[in-house]
C-alpha cells in the first residue's frame, strides 16, 4: 500500500506530452518540481515548450526554471498583491453576528482602518502542459489558431479589392447623379 502511494505521488509530478496537469501553488507549497517525461516522443519534434496558465482573478508572479540535465523543472509562485479586506464588508450584515450589537455600533461610528497582511496565505490553481513545437516555434495547440488567422487573411485579401471596387462604383454613381441633377437645374 505504501509503495502504491509513492508511485501515485511520483506520477503526480510527472509531465507527459499533451496531458494537462492541474495543481495548486500555495503559501504552504510555493514551489513545485516536475519531471519532463517525453514518453519516447522527444525524437519526433525539434523543440518542446512548457506552458503554465492560471486564472486572472489570482494575481500571482510565477517563474519557471529551465530544465536541468535530469529534465526536472521547478515552478514557483508568489502573490502579486496582498489580499486586502474591503472596507465596506464590515458593514454588511452577517448571520454569524447579531444585527444590533454594541461592537457594530462602535465600529460604524469609528473610521475603518484597513490592515494589509502580506503574510496571509495564497492559493493559485495552475494548469501545466508539456507540448511539442511544430517547426521549432509554434506550440501544437496553437496550430488551429494559426490556420484561422491565415484563413482570415486569405478571405480579406480576396474580398477587400472587390469591396473597394464596389465602394468606388457607388461613389461614382452618386457623383454622376449629382452632376446630372445640377445640369438640369441650369
Amino acid at each position: 500500500m505504501n509503495l502504491e502511494l509513492t508511485t501515485k505521488e511520483r506520477n503526480k509530478n510527472r509531465l507527459k506530452p499533451s496531458q494537462p496537469l492541474i495543481t495548486n501553488l500555495s503559501s504552504t507549497s510555493p514551489e513545485l518540481h516536475f519531471l519532463l517525461d517525453f514518453a519516447e516522443q522527444d525524437k519526433q519534434y525539434n523543440g518542446w515548450t512548457t506552458r503554465v496558465s492560471w486564472p486572472g482573478s489570482y494575481p500571482t508572479r510565477i517563474s519557471i526554471t529551465p530544465p536541468d540535465s535530469s529534465l526536472h523543472i521547478s515552478i514557483s509562485g508568489t502573490p502579486l498583491s496582498p489580499r486586502m479586506p474591503h472596507p465596506l464588508l464590515s458593514y454588511l450584515p452577517s448571520p454569524l453576528k447579531p444585527i444590533f450589537s454594541s461592537t457594530q455600533a462602535q465600529s460604524q461610528s469609528q473610521p475603518h482602518s484597513i490592515q494589509i497582511n502580506r503574510e496571509e496565505g495564497f492559493i493559485t490553481p495552475i494548469s501545466i502542459i508539456l507540448e511539442p513545437l511544430i517547426l521549432g516555434m509554434i506550440p501544437r495547440t496553437a496550430i488551429p489558431t494559426v490556420y484561422l488567422i491565415l484563413l482570415g487573411i486569405l478571405i480579406a485579401g480576396l474580398s477587400l479589392p472587390r469591396a473597394f471596387r464596389l465602394i468606388e462604383y457607388l461613389i461614382n454613381q452618386f457623383n454622376d447623379d449629382e452632376l446630372r441633377g445640377t445640369k438640369k437645374v441650369e
